[in-house]
């Protein structure tokens, strides 16, 4: 189920943005809140694949706080988020600091609502059905089968790909952040460490208690499945994406 969270103290204006979305979008689960404390409550504890964040003017930063808890958190570090305000004075601070996907200027006008949001939704449709990733390293490019990715690991200053038998690939993790190769692997992929990012198909099982994530075997492990530990900052990203 796609989710959206909007944040408006309007409820009028929230309920038209509802209904205009479910005209673009008949199976998303829309969720409205007025109080950013509860929005951020129910956000971090909850999957949210889109946010719509409104505040009401030039004074008022509620609306810009919020967000930039959003982006604060490693759930929603990368979550599309979709600011609108009566005036175009945040607009250069809100793209540069929250990375949001578009800033509306009240009133938002319908036509341009439908337009920006089919997008956003064709984009992400895209994401979450990407197969491969094009990596590069030693002056050769490869094309990587996502489905083949079992783990990715930062091991010095090479961060390897696993699949479960061997080593996919290593590149420089100076020429590949994690955070960017996190970008790259998509909707597929959930982060459980500083150092590591899983497969959710290959996840075996979570002990939350413990904070180790089982998958399964790799080339390090004969027994049939790798442990890695989960990170503590990590945990509510995991339940939210695995479960």
């Amino acid at each position: 189920m796609y989710s959206i969270l909007i944040l408006d103290k309007n409820d009028k204006v929230a309920s038209m943005y509802k209904d205009w979305l479910v005209e673009i979008k008949r199976d998303a689960h829309i969720l409205h809140f007025t109080d950013g404390a509860d929005a951020y409550e129910y956000a971090i504890n909850n999957k949210v694949n889109l946010f719509i964040v409104s505040d009401d003017g030039a004074m008022d930063m509620s609306g810009y706080n919020f967000a930039d808890q959003i982006r604060a958190s490693n759930v929603h570090e990368m979550t599309s988020i979709v600011f609108i305000s009566p005036s175009a004075d945040k607009k250069h601070l809100v793209y540069e600091e929250l990375k949001c996907y578009h800033y509306f200027t009240e009133p938002v006008n319908k036509s341009d609502f439908r337009g920006v949001f089919s997008k956003l939704f064709k984009h992400q449709a895209k994401i979450d059905k990407k197969d491969y990733i094009k990596l590069y390293n030693n002056n050769t490019t490869t094309k990587i089968a996502l489905d083949k990715v079992v783990c990715v690991e930062i091991d010095n200053k090479d961060i390897i790909l696993y699949s479960k038998e061997a080593i996919l690939m290593k590149v420089s993790a100076y020429h590949y952040p994690l955070e960017e190769l996190e970008a790259l692997l998509g909707t597929g992929f959930v982060r459980i460490h500083q150092s590591v990012i899983v497969n959710k198909e290959y996840i075996h099982c979570v002990d939350y208690t413990n904070r180790l994530v089982h998958v399964i075997r790799s080339k390090r492990s004969a027994a049939g499945q790798v442990s890695f530990k989960l990170g503590i900052t990590y945990v509510r990203k995991v339940k939210e994406q695995w479960g």
